[in-house]
């Protein structure tokens, strides 16, 4: 039995079949199990790195992605923005490298503005990857910006500034899709070998890990594999344990673990008896792998019995993020679909529109069952139905 997602005891009195949340994996609560460890917690002053739980928690999430150093921080957007600034001084006209849809470029936009962050975007194909297969491809898109936005500053000079390549596995925005396993090491080889022909160009590879163990589950790799090239990553330990708060952020410099420090008290994030949410984050990942396997397989549910309804495409997916598209008769009507789902049955999805393809998103946890997954998609039955009569009637 997994703890909290079992469908005969469920840990929540509100873990009702017909009241299901997928707009999110950030939806989660801490189990009874997670709360009950607060109680015999040992607390400090995180600040001060005096929290021996925050230092237990960051010692074995370091470890298990096979780091030097950890440090825990508030959120996700909080490590993007202070791995973002770790090199990077605004003023200084220096800038980071991050694709066009990432999480940090779209939903976390306060972040930008917080930090005054310098960022060139980099297209980003629907697959997750940049939009570039080598360094001299990449040189273009260099050039085009440095025209494009009439940076007041030669070409080679501007390179020079560029100091962080920013990538994101798995992929939000794009259902959860998942990088090879070899392409962080082709990332370090392009800018290694852009840096052979403009030495003014040497960039820190920076990870948007906070779905990484999702793909490391799905490639049956360890996790320290997919990690390795990376200077600095952050995972989440509120959507994949459900913790209730808490990113860590993870290195190799004991330089950069000094200014990640400093940066975190300036980013407000110097917490005081975080140990209570460490402890619930420790709890959290005993049986981590099992819980998200369990996701992975209620995705999977999902897509297999939405992909069987005329006009809805479920694209097929491997992790916990589902993206459904409406076609035919369907398409426009993602707005109503989902306030029906949510009036008439509970079912809780988002719609994004970031781009030209509109989707509706369902995101898996360990909070949503397989029962529930199977009431979603009667849910979905009924509302299409509805839907398509309503169109149908004549007046």
């Amino acid at each position: 039995m997994i703890d909290g997602v079992d469908d005969r005891s469920p840990t929540f009195n509100s873990f009702n079949y017909k009241n299901v949340d997928l707009r999110s994996d950030m939806k989660t609560m801490p189990t009874k199990k997670m709360r009950e460890s607060v109680l015999t917690g040992i607390y400090g002053d995180m600040d001060n790195l005096t929290d021996p739980t925050v230092e237990m928690l960051e010692n074995y999430v370091k470890n298990f992605l096979g780091k030097e150093y950890g440090l825990m921080v508030g959120s996700g957007t909080m490590a993007n923005l202070i791995i973002s600034l770790l090199d990077v001084g605004p003023k200084k006209e220096e800038y980071v490298l991050a694709g066009d849809i990432s999480h940090s470029l779209t939903y976390e936009k306060p972040m930008l503005y917080v930090g005054g962050v310098n960022y060139i975007p980099l297209p980003t194909l629907t697959s997750g990857v940049f939009d570039f297969k080598n360094e001299v491809e990449l040189e273009q898109i260099l050039v085009d910006f440095h025209k494009n936005n009439k940076v007041n500053l030669p070409f080679e000079d501007f390179l020079s500034k560029i100091k962080l390549l920013l990538v994101e596995n798995t992929h939000n925005y794009f259902g959860g899709k998942i990088l090879p396993v070899e392409y962080p090491t082709q990332l370090r080889n392009i800018c290694l070998n852009l840096g052979k022909k403009y030495p003014q160009f040497k960039v820190k590879m920076g990870l948007d890990g906070s779905r990484v163990l999702h793909a490391a589950i799905e490639q049956q790799v360890d996790p320290k594999v997919l990690c390795k090239e990376y200077d600095i990553l952050h995972i989440s330990c509120t959507k994949i344990v459900g913790g209730p708060l808490g990113n860590i952020i993870c290195m190799n410099s004991y330089d950069d673990f000094l200014r990640v420090k400093y940066l975190r008290k300036g980013a407000g994030g110097g917490m005081r008896q975080a140990g209570i949410s460490a402890s619930m984050i420790l709890t959290g990942f005993e049986n981590l792998y099992e819980k998200l396997r369990y996701d992975h397989k209620n995705s999977r549910l999902l897509e297999e019995g939405l992909d069987k309804i005329k006009d809805v495409r479920a694209e097929k997916n491997r992790t916990n993020l589902v993206r459904i598209f409406l076609e035919g008769k369907l398409k426009g009507k993602e707005d109503l679909l989902v306030k029906l789902l949510e009036d008439k049955y509970k079912v809780l999805m988002y719609k994004f529109d970031l781009t030209k393809d509109v989707y509706i998103r369902a995101a898996f946890h360990y909070q949503v069952s397989t029962k529930q997954t199977e009431y979603t998609i009667f849910a979905w039955e009924q509302v299409i139905n509805e839907i398509n009569n309503s169109s149908n009637a004549k007046f």
